[in-house]
């Protein structure tokens, strides 16, 4: 009976370790609560295996910035270049003044 007892405690000391860890784990996998979301799976402890509306739309809103930059980087680099060969017709200021004035760049 006294063995039985030992083994008993050891269980429920594993169980409760055990509960400890995945509360925890599951309290800091992507700020999401451990209330909300009771089975921590193997699959869907891999951060973006599972892709929720959430984080699919940071994703995307992400992407979507950094693409938005690089083109109008690129839009600015390839509009001044044309400028430098177009001679009186840029936008900039300074070229429009130096066609009045006469003088050609």
């Amino acid at each position: 009976m006294m063995e039985f007892d030992v083994r008993l405690r050891n269980v429920r000391s594993l169980m409760r370790r055990r509960t400890i860890w995945k509360t925890q784990m599951m309290k800091t996998r992507w700020g999401r609560s451990w209330r909300r979301d009771p089975f921590l799976t193997t699959s869907n402890s891999l951060p973006w295996h599972s892709l929720s509306g959430t984080r699919l739309f940071f994703l995307l809103f992400l992407i979507g910035i950094t693409l938005e930059i690089m083109i109008g980087a690129l839009l600015l680099v390839l509009r001044d270049a044309h400028q430098v060969g177009e001679g009186c017709n840029g936008i900039l200021g300074q070229a429009e003044i130096t066609c009045l004035n006469g003088h050609v760049p």
